[in-house]
């Protein structure tokens, strides 16, 4: 009768290790679970032992380059002289390992470069024996919460006796097979022309030390520009292996830009070109982001306490106008009428809260509760 194979696996309490914050604040995150083997009969075993592996691939030139990095190691059964006898039955070998702040990020099906991580376990056997060997992928990604990012982003400028542009963005961060929607106006000076408005998704990469490349995502071509049009693009789906996330690490970066370029020709057929660009983060579907200010706006809020009140009527705040935003350095321009701001009219009227007296008098003694003695 032909033995049955023992089963060895690594089982953990998530395939997804998320890191909160940038490299320099992250507190790290904890990887835990177990090592299982399963016997049917007893047997020897020298050791049990798992590494936590990383992997690293990159292009330097025409040659392709390999490192794997040993991030660490559990023994949970020593090498020694003596062997460990195992009987029948399940084992079980727990492990748990706090993963540090600036570790790099899983980046994979990229031809330039790719990160990836798996814990490999062995459980050595005596000579001439097969060791049992069993390997667990795993994900590492980064959250780095900002409150700006889910916040509309603006980049408006003038250039001097030609055009005044503004372009739009709900937020700053979206994850693949999201739709960005861009707002565009532009106001060209008596004179001058649009002659088109092009945009486009492009994504940076930069390998250790060699130049930085990119290549165009998704782009858009408008050639009947008239002032004002909100334009489209789709990002790719993380299955079509089109886009990655953003990401910073010791070996790559990886970032990503919307581009825009204004077309104008003035009545004596010259033509001026002016280029903008904003910078965006595509982050992972895991890391959804806070609905843009925008959205908020929309939703139904519970009305002001003194609306409540009929003969109260709310004070009025006027919103400042908003100032021009720098091309280099996009800023979000806030709302500046404070819900919390608005004074009460009649604030005695707060104080009108009947007694606990005047409450118990409101209602029948029939309807109270019967007392003790009944």
């Amino acid at each position: 009768m032909s033995r049955s194979q023992p089963e060895f696996n690594i089982h953990v309490d998530n395939d997804t290790l998320i890191l909160q914050g940038s490299p320099e604040e992250s507190v790290g995150c904890v990887l835990r679970g177990c090592i299982v083997l399963r016997l049917d009969e007893s047997i020897r075993i020298k050791s049990v032992t798992m590494q936590l592996l990383r992997h690293i691939r990159w292009n330097e030139g025409r040659s392709k380059k390999d490192l794997t990095v040993q991030d660490h190691a559990w023994t949970f059964l020593n090498s020694s002289s003596k062997i460990h006898t195992l009987a029948a039955g399940e084992h079980r070998y727990p492990f748990e390992f706090v993963l540090p702040g600036d570790l790099a990020e899983s980046t994979e099906f990229h031809s330039s470069a790719s990160v990836s991580y798996r814990l490999k376990a062995v459980a050595e056997r005596p000579a001439f024996l097969s060791n049992f060997v069993t390997r667990h992928a795993l994900r590492v990604i980064r959250r780095c919460h900002n409150l700006h990012d889910a916040l509309p982003m603006r980049i408006a400028n003038e250039w001097k006796d030609r055009v005044k542009y503004d372009i739009c963005v709900p937020r700053r961060v979206y994850i693949p097979g999201e739709t960005i929607t861009i707002d565009i106006s532009i106001i060209p000076t008596p004179g001058f022309h649009i002659r088109y408005v092009a945009g486009s998704l492009k994504e940076y990469f930069k390998v250790l030390n060699r130049p930085q490349h990119g290549k165009v995502i998704r782009s858009f071509r408008n050639e009947h520009f008239t002032s004002h049009k909100s334009e489209q693009l789709v990002i790719p789906p993380r299955s079509s292996n089109a886009i990655l996330c953003d990401t910073t690490n010791q070996t790559f970066r990886i970032e990503h830009k919307l581009k825009f370029t204004m077309s104008l020709i003035n009545s004596q057929g010259q033509v001026s070109k002016l280029c903008a660009s904003m910078p965006i983060i595509i982050t992972h579907e895991d890391d959804i982001p806070l609905p843009a200010y925008d959205t908020m706006q929309q939703l139904q809020l519970p009305p002001p306490y003194e609306r409540s009140l009929p003969s109260l009527t709310p004070n009025g705040v006027d919103d400042e106008d908003e100032e021009d935003l720098s091309l280099q350095t996009p800023d979000t321009t806030f709302s500046r009428t404070d819900y919390f701001s608005r004074t009460m009219p009649h604030p005695q009227l707060s104080c009108e809260l009947p007694s606990y007296g005047m409450a118990i008098g409101a209602y029948p003694a029939r309807n109270l509760l019967p007392s003790y003695e009944n």
